[in-house]
């Protein structure tokens, strides 16, 4: 049985708010469970069942006030220990962030208009872009050094008769230099000559 080798996170086009998506995602429970704990009790009393918007003006608003400051409080506490203990995770969703708006920017890309349709009934379609091709990019950061590993296909240049498709794989090794990364080393993977017959191998 043949090992599948990690090549590490792959590229994606949502990883282009992927620092915001993580920041989320992960101090917002923290702060709904915070402001819960502090109105557990309140939360008990309520009769779900006969609730409604008029019994608003009960909710003790400067109590409500406190739990909202102390769970923000908490978060930001949250997050000054993970920046100063887990720095190197911060880092790497950074980099993988900058290498989908990379590909974004840049159009290294395919896509195609489709139409959508609007929220209501009488709401008039629109058209949206959406993404057909993106291309396979690995990032891995081992022993200090980031590993981005770029799969190259010439999509557009198949042979209309073999339907063959060369695929080129480089591995470029990275190595920060003062304020900035350079390429110390640059592997070719080997050129695969990957056939398509009556349906798509990846």
């Amino acid at each position: 049985m043949k090992q599948r080798v990690f090549r590490g996170k792959r590229i994606r086009p949502s990883d282009k708010d992927l620092v915001f998506h993580f920041t989320v995602a992960s101090l917002l429970p923290i702060l709904l469970l915070v402001v819960g704990l502090f109105h557990v009790k309140t939360i008990q009393q309520v009769n779900w069942q006969d609730f409604n918007l008029s019994q608003a003006d009960k909710i003790d608003i400067p109590y409500l006030s406190i739990s909202f400051s102390v769970a923000i409080l908490v978060c930001l506490l949250v997050a000054f220990l993970f920046k100063r203990y887990r720095y190197d995770t911060i880092k790497q969703l950074y980099h993988r962030q900058k290498l989908a708006k990379m590909v974004l920017e840049n159009k290294w890309y395919e896509s195609e208009q489709v139409k959508t349709d609007g929220f209501f009934k009488d709401s008039p379609s629109r058209t949206k872009e959406k993404i057909t091709y993106f291309p396979k990019i690995y990032y891995r950061l081992k022993n200090g050094l980031i590993q981005i590993q770029v799969e190259i296909t010439l999509g557009k240049y198949q042979d209309k008769q073999t339907k063959a498709t060369q695929v080129s794989q480089f591995d470029l090794v990275l190595e920060k230099n003062g304020s900035n990364w350079k390429i110390v080393e640059i592997t070719n993977i080997g050129t695969l000559l990957q056939l398509f017959c009556n349906h798509v191998l990846f």
